[in-house]
């Protein structure tokens, strides 16, 4: 997140840092996939599906 003074942070995190937040589930995640996924889906079904 960025700082509390305005100013989005300019270096990566550090590998262990990085490791650490994966372990606690603090990923980013996109949510255009599942989106997709799911009207690729429903196309799919009411064309083979009649």
């Amino acid at each position: 997140m960025p700082d509390s003074n305005g100013q989005e942070r300019t270096e990566k995190g550090t590998a262990k840092r990085r490791l650490e937040s994966r372990r606690k589930g603090q990923v980013a995640q996109s949510r255009e996939i599942p989106s997709v996924l799911i009207l690729m889906t429903a196309l799919a079904f009411f064309y083979f599906g009649g």
